[in-house]
């Protein structure tokens, strides 16, 4: 299975001049792109509760924890493990 990955759409390419459009990368890199941006001051959006917009980025593959894959959670919830999926 593959990592998360994300890619930015053309149509945002100004609001994010470090990330290529188009070509896809792993999503915890892009994540960390956007929170440098909005630690600078620099972001052109609110951040929702995830960095990474699902209006600026399209995504493929799944989201890891503890090696292993899980479904994607926002940030604020209790890590997950394979107890807690039942």
């Amino acid at each position: 299975m593959r990592a998360r990955q994300g890619r930015l759409k053309a149509e945002y390419s100004d609001w994010y001049p470090r990330i290529t459009p188009g070509v896809w990368h792993n999503a915890a890199w892009l994540a960390e792109i956007v929170l440098q941006q909005q630690r600078r001051g620099t972001i052109r959006w609110a951040l929702e509760e995830r960095p990474l917009s699902e209006r600026h980025f399209d995504f493929q593959g799944e989201a890891r924890w503890l090696g292993n894959p899980l479904p994607v959670r926002r940030a604020r919830d209790r890590p997950l493990t394979r107890k807690s999926l039942g």
